[in-house]
């Protein structure tokens, strides 16, 4: 066996994978608070409902089928319009 190491101690690590953008679905806002919701597709694994809080991660959801997705995303936005959450163009 070779004192070697089975890699090259001088190579630099690959580039981190860059996000891939998600499909906006729609944007509620609660005084300064803005809440938005993104599809996004994991090709194989299924799709994401992805909820951004104030230009950052809040939470995500999986789903195997689109439309189950796309549902869930409708609901989450009915639950929090119920609780004050308002569409941009209604402020």
């Amino acid at each position: 066996m070779s004192d070697e190491p089975f890699y090259a101690p001088n190579a630099k690590p690959p580039p981190l994978p860059q996000p891939v953008p998600g499909m906006p679905l729609w944007t509620l806002h609660k005084g300064p608070e803005r809440i938005d919701c993104e599809l996004r597709s994991h090709g194989e694994w299924g799709w994401e409902v992805q909820l951004i809080r104030n230009g950052g991660f809040y939470a995500g959801r999986m789903f195997e089928r689109r439309e189950d997705a796309l549902a869930h995303a409708d609901e989450l936005r009915a639950d929090l319009r119920a609780m004050g959450w308002r569409a941009e163009d209604s402020r």
